[in-house]
């Protein structure tokens, strides 16, 4: 039970950085999938890890919320740009996103007692998650038509997404 609302509580936050990051670039299913497995890579690393990295808990959160920030920054200021900052030929910021998103579910990994063979199932769940909230965030951008004009908002979302993950 502490996994489901595990799962649940950090995958809204994917859910809320997809939705930022699609008003400026809409996600393909690979880009979303390949998005998600950092998840299931650094929820795997944190529960082998345990307690390698329980000192280091408030850097991890503070170097996603300076990932989130980062993008934001590159989204709005490529609003005043011709050439869009995120577009197919420039994968780094997706693998930004997958880093900041993954970050929270590598921390509340930390919290979960595992026995050794179920790692690779609790990393799983973790990916699946992240997976199907940042799909649903992609795919809640493309339905409502009116969120596709607030594309300028991308990057003030991102950034007060990150503002708020720094402070909280």
């Amino acid at each position: 039970m502490v996994l489901f609302f595990t799962v649940i509580a950090v995958s809204i936050d994917a859910y809320l950085a997809s939705l930022a990051y699609n008003l400026k670039k809409p996600l393909n299913f690979f880009e979303v999938l390949y998005a998600a497995s950092f998840t299931f890579f650094v929820c795997l690393i944190a529960l082998t890890l345990n307690d390698a990295f329980i000192e280091h808990l408030s850097v991890v959160k503070e170097v996603s919320a300076l990932i989130f920030i980062f993008i934001g920054i590159k989204n709005y200021i490529g609003i005043f740009q011709k050439k869009p900052l995120m577009d197919e030929s420039q994968p780094k910021e997706l693998w930004l996103l997958g880093l900041a998103v993954s970050a929270d579910a590598g921390l509340a990994c930390l919290s979960i007692q595992v026995n050794a063979a179920f790692l690779p199932l609790y990393a799983a769940v973790m990916f699946a998650a992240h997976f199907f909230f940042l799909l649903l965030g992609a795919v809640t951008v493309r339905l409502i038509s009116i969120i596709n004009k607030l594309s300028v908002l991308s990057g003030v979302f991102l950034i007060a997404f990150g503002v708020f993950k720094l402070f909280m």
